[in-house]
């Protein structure tokens, strides 16, 4: 015979479906099952720490729970981490300094007419940079790395991509650079290079992937001025 809704509406009771209350048996029924969890909802769920430890990874390539997870009445709820998500929260605590941009002619002084201007930033700032994110027995690490600089001159001529830091003038006569630009006109400019860094994460469970690019950028006002010919 159908179900029929009590006065209150609803739909079957514990006594219906055997869980809560009694079972058929007579016996207790364990605890309400919860469905697996992406790692995102396990921890806005979960506010302490050590109830995080029924949090558990799924095997490389599988969205279910680790093998051996306990199930059936009675059984604590089995959450699933998405390592990737793990990684993402490694990503926003990846820490990236700004770019120090320098010139040829010097920055603090001014920038000629016809002359190549040659662009580069710190060499130490030329290095992958990591972070890690876990929880007990769990973890993802997030690897950026420096890809590119592009220095945009900022007198209407086209941006230049470098793919490197960018050198130094060494201070010989006829020297050029790939990462420069030549100005031909007279007034000040602001600079701007912005650092790409190439992500790539990897997690304790062996799964591993790749992130969107992380760009960060700096800007450098310049003068430009005209060479005065010296007539004796």
């Amino acid at each position: 015979m159908p179900q029929v809704p009590g006065p209150g509406g609803g739909g079957p009771t514990a006594e219906d479906t055997g869980s809560g209350g009694s079972g058929g048996s007579g016996a207790p029924a364990g605890p309400p099952q919860h469905p697996g969890l992406t790692y995102a909802e396990c921890v806005a769920v979960l506010d302490f720490t050590e109830d995080r430890q029924a949090c558990q990874l799924p095997e490389p390539g599988q969205p279910v729970p680790a093998p051996g997870a306990p199930t059936g009445p009675g059984a604590p709820p089995v959450y699933i981490i998405d390592p990737a998500v793990l990684a993402q929260e490694a990503r926003d605590s990846v820490s990236l300094a700004l770019p120090r941009p320098h010139t040829s002619p010097p920055e603090d002084g001014f920038q000629l007419v016809g002359l190549q201007t040659w662009f580069w930033i710190d060499p130490g700032q030329w290095r992958p940079v990591t972070a890690r994110a876990e929880l007990p027995g769990i973890w993802a690490e997030v690897t950026a790395t420096p890809v590119t600089t592009t220095w945009t001159p900022g007198d209407g001529g086209a941006a230049v991509v470098c793919p490197g830091p960018g050198s130094a003038h060494p201070g010989t006569t006829g020297a050029r650079t790939e990462c420069g630009h030549t100005y031909v006109d007279l007034g000040g400019f602001t600079i701007t290079v912005d650092m790409t860094y190439e992500v790539t994460w990897r997690a304790s469970n062996g799964v591993s992937g790749t992130q969107a690019p992380i760009v960060v950028s700096a800007d450098l006002p310049i003068e430009v001025q005209q060479r005065q010919a010296v007539i004796d």
